[in-house]
């Protein structure tokens, strides 16, 4: 058995950390009624039906959360083909759909007995919209069974990762290519031209003086 469905839960995220001494490799915990989910630096996230953890072994964990969010990219064109063109990445863990938000990742490591594991969290709106102003899928036709977008999502997660592969289909679906973007660490947010990403995923900023500056993290401001 790799599904854990659980009709309700704080967080699949935090289930998962909590029991994951006895997951293993292509694990998933579902739920479709988290109450308590949580997003980068400590937010509050809400997700409209569909939420699951993935437990993966990586070896490589080079921009962790784009490759994730490459490959749930991936397997959602692979259901519903008609939203290729609208699907798109937020650098560095929002999924974006026709310019609104559709969901989020959160990627959270643990090392257990010298063994790296990696909890991937995945949140989509698929039947609702929690958020004012977010994307659904059912705006844009019949969204997959749960059970479907599981299967096809851990099907693609499980494999063995190539991130150079993975992030060389990153330009096709940036979705602040050029933007006038401020990148937010700590008490400082620096403003410029998004300009992609680098090899190892970290985006890559064109200061005013055409200076081009590296981030492995940051606050998105738009």
């Amino acid at each position: 058995m790799w599904l854990y469905d659980l009709p309700s839960c704080d967080s699949t995220n935090t289930w998962a950390l909590q029991h994951l001494t006895e997951l293993h490799h292509g694990d998933v915990v579902f739920t479709p009624n988290q109450t308590q989910g949580r997003g980068q630096y400590g937010r509050s996230w809400h997700s409209g039906g569909f939420t699951a953890s993935f437990v993966l072994e990586v070896r490589d964990l080079t921009a962790v959360s784009l490759q994730v969010g490459l490959l749930v990219c991936q397997g959602l064109v692979d259901l519903m083909p008609s939203l290729n063109s609208d699907l798109q990445l937020k650098w560095p863990n929002d999924l974006m759909l026709a310019g609104r938000k559709l969901g989020g990742i959160l990627c959270e490591v643990r090392t257990i007995s010298s063994q790296t594991k990696l909890v991937a969290g995945i949140g989509l709106n698929v039947s609702s919209c929690p958020v004012v102003g977010a994307a659904c899928l059912t705006e844009f036709g019949s969204p997959p069974e749960p059970a479907a977008l599981l299967e096809r999502l851990r099907a693609l997660l499980v494999l063995p990762w190539n991130h150079t592969a993975i992030l060389a289909n990153f330009g096709d679906r940036d979705f602040l290519h050029h933007k006038q973007i401020g990148v937010e660490l700590g008490a400082e947010t620096l403003w410029g031209k998004a300009m992609g990403i680098s090899d190892r995923g970290e985006l890559i900023l064109m200061l005013a003086n055409n200076q081009l500056k590296l981030f492995s993290s940051g606050h998105i401001h738009w």
